[in-house]
């Protein structure tokens, strides 16, 4: 029997087990289909993500008193942002600040900082079932081991959260009204010689392929380009005509190493978001809809969402006797309370959204040269 099981071992999930080690008398679970105690070899399932952390997360990791080891980074280091209209034949450049990474070895040096001795991992796990036994106010989490055909395994936890990104189950069984804009997110993996015009990270927009962008970005000795386009049929088909358009701003995009994909969700408003299932159930992370609905960056919710929510069960311990009624009470109110400042920043970002992807208003802002960078011209199409 555990306290609070997690489903979802990613910066959510990962964060949250780190932080509740320090709650005394805890017996948690992690569980997360990808074997993050071991190196991705190539092999499984990977989260299909960019890999750059914005200045958020870059804030959030600090306050955590973390510090990522040299082989979790990418080269290059990104300090520019090319943006590119792709149906007015408009470019700008715009100073950013990422820190360019690896997101699989970012994920397992996450998990690699949970405490053994305070939570069980379950790595290598897909939850097939979660039921919440009403009589005796528990869930019940099955789940199976990779390639394993057996019964399943069954945990039982008095608390469940859901950090299990995008397509969560958690959401799913516990949540089934609650619905966002699903996006298909396809993403290849190129040479990097075939595309070393282009030491930036780009975000491409036009209407006719996505509501959102496309981007693309060098990784060590790879190069990365992806969309995210409205989920439904003719997803691929668009994501092929995009290569095809963006030849003349020097892409050579003809053969991928590999292919990947994932869904992105995409908050358009503040009632998709749950406070909470019973007081004991709660969604963190992309699963949760904390997810920036203007640039898809998502580890700073991530993070910040997991650290809301531990605070709240860390001071339900002192509001109220551990494991009653009136401690999960205190647990939802405070958590209730601490993910405003999440809410409103989410709010301000869909403020943001027109600017970004309405055609006229993003044309009216590119062409304004409002905070662009003057580039020094060199011999050559493609910037310095």
């Amino acid at each position: 029997m555990y306290d609070i099981a997690i489903v979802g071992g990613g910066p959510a999930g990962s964060c949250l087990a780190m932080l509740l080690a320090s709650v005394k008398g805890l017996k948690i679970a992690v569980i997360d289909k990808r074997e993050l105690q071991k190196p991705y070899e190539g092999e499984g399932y990977i989260k299909s993500c960019g890999g750059l952390l914005a200045p958020d997360a870059q804030k959030t990791i600090s306050r955590m008193g973390l510090d990522l080891p040299k082989e979790v980074l990418a080269t290059p280091q990104i300090f520019c942002v090319r943006t590119i209209d792709l149906k007015r034949n408009l470019e700008r450049f715009y100073q950013r600040f990422y820190i360019n990474m690896d997101r699989e070895k970012f994920d397992r040096f996450l998990a690699s900082k949970i405490d053994a001795e305070n939570a069980e991992t379950f790595f290598g796990y897909t939850v097939s079932g979660i039921r919440y036994n009403e009589k005796e106010k528990v869930f019940c989490v099955s789940m199976r081991s990779r390639g394993n055909t057996k019964e399943p395994v069954i945990i039982r936890a008095n608390m469940l959260v859901g950090a299990d990104g995008a397509m969560s189950i958690v959401r799913r069984k516990l949540f089934p009204k609650l619905k966002f804009k699903e996006y298909v997110s396809l993403q290849e993996v190129f040479h990097q010689e075939h595309n070393n015009n282009l030491p930036y990270f780009s975000s491409l927009f036009h209407p006719k392929i996505t509501d959102y962008y496309a981007w693309s970005l060098p990784k060590d000795d790879t190069f990365i380009f992806g969309a995210a386009i409205p989920a439904g049929k003719g997803a691929i088909k668009k994501y092929e005509e995009l290569k095809e358009m963006v030849k003349d701003f020097g892409y050579d995009l003809k053969t991928p190493l590999r292919k990947e994909g994932t869904v992105i969700l995409r908050t358009t408003g503040l009632t998709q978001i749950p406070k909470g299932y019973d007081d004991k159930a709660y969604l963190i992370g992309e699963a949760g809809g904390y997810i920036s609905p203007s640039s898809a960056e998502g580890i700073s919710y991530a993070f910040n969402s997991a650290i809301k929510l531990y605070e709240s069960i860390r001071k339900a311990r002192e509001e109220a006797p551990f494991d009653s009624k009136a401690y999960y009470q205190k647990i939802h109110s405070n958590f209730k309370r601490k993910v405003v400042p999440l809410r409103c920043k989410i709010v301000l970002k869909c403020l943001k959204k027109p600017f970004m992807y309405q055609p006229t208003l993003r044309y009216l802002v590119m062409k304004s040269k409002l905070k662009a960078i003057h580039m020094i011209e060199k011999e050559g199409p493609y910037g310095l």
